[in-house]
């Protein structure tokens, strides 16, 4: 029914009794359950809703992101409309209207005066008269704010999802990772240390000082230690004596073992205390569970973060400075 329409009844209201028509709430109330032509706006908002959880279920698998709690936000804020969809297939402008006069009048509501504007409506008293309306009927601001949260928070979450996770992307165990990277960084860093493709041959190992043929063997034969391909345009500084200490192609391990790469005296140190992993020219740095800790930039380092150039990482008593000539 036409809003418009709907405005005469209340050229009668007594003196001092304002009707509710003339707020802007209840034009937008009332445009909400019954405007666009009759279908009303609350489809809009609907709309928004159910496109916000589409693109988030979307998004969420194209990014591998875990986004869970996220989409059970949004289906829940999107089930708020549903009494908006029962109040509007129950409740007419016709009965919203008289509903509303009713209320405004009060003790002074005239039941035949308000029979002859609505003929299609008996009762004897204004109480029998609210009685005869639909059930949701008295309950219409209350569906109507609930369907306003679920329509406005629910695109509001989808844009937090966003913001959260931008730049971001997920692998198959569930990690988060800048998508800069070309692998994941937290698998990476979990994969066992690669053995050493060089084995010395019996004669080698006599040579550097093993035992005789046929005699038993009481010395750990010499082993040497393969050396890696380095890093071109990155390397560590030792703040405390300015050494440099070049990075290697794939992982560097940093720690107070001779295993390695990078060797550090410091007795505050690990023996396997950090490492850093180049890939593709973006070096990014995690700790190996060590007992005091690493930082970078005075923050400690419990995932694996991207280093930038002049970052100063901190192992137990020692600071290197990272320097990246790209």
């Amino acid at each position: 029914m036409n809003f418009d329409l709907l405005l005469p009844f209340f050229q009668g209201t007594p003196p001092g009794i304002v009707g509710p028509e003339s707020s802007g709430t209840y034009r937008f109330f009332f445009w909400y359950f019954y405007g666009l032509g009759g279908v009303g706006g609350w489809l809009i908002f609907l709309l928004l809703a159910l496109a916000a959880l589409l693109w988030l279920n979307y998004d969420s698998q194209k990014r591998r992101l875990p986004a869970t709690g996220w989409k059970l936000a949004v289906v829940v804020l999107s089930l708020l409309l549903l009494p908006t969809i029962l109040y509007r297939f129950t409740v007419t402008a016709v009965h919203t209207q008289l509903y509303r006069i009713i209320r405004t009048l009060g003790p002074l509501c005239d039941v035949a005066a308000l029979i002859r504007q609505f003929p299609g409506f008996a009762a004897n008293t204004c109480q029998a008269l609210l009685a005869s309306l639909p059930p949701l009927t008295p309950y219409g601001e209350y569906v109507f704010y609930l369907g306003l949260l679920g329509g406005v928070l629910a695109p509001i979450v989808a844009a937090g999802y966003y913001i959260t996770f931008q730049g971001q992307i997920g692998c198959y165990k569930g990690h988060v990772y800048d998508a800069m990277l070309s692998r994941c960084p937290y698998c990476a860093a979990e994969e066992p240390p690669r053995m050493p493709s060089y084995i010395p041959s019996p004669a080698q190992a006599y040579a550097g000082g093993g035992a005789a043929p046929g005699a038993p063997s009481t010395a750990r034969p010499h082993v040497p230690k393969p050396e890696k391909p380095k890093v071109s345009n990155a390397w560590l500084v030792d703040l405390s004596n300015g050494h440099r200490h070049d990075l290697c192609q794939g992982n560097t391990r940093i720690g107070r073992s001779p295993e390695n790469d990078i060797i550090l005296g410091d007795q505050s140190v690990s023996r396997l205390h950090a490492q850093i992993r180049e890939m593709k020219g973006i070096c990014t740095l995690s700790d190996l569970n060590s007992k005091s800790g690493t930082l970078l930039n005075g923050k400690p380092v419990r995932h694996p973060q991207v280093l930038e150039n002049g970052d100063k990482i901190t192992l137990g008593d020692t600071v290197l400075q990272f320097v990246s000539a790209q």
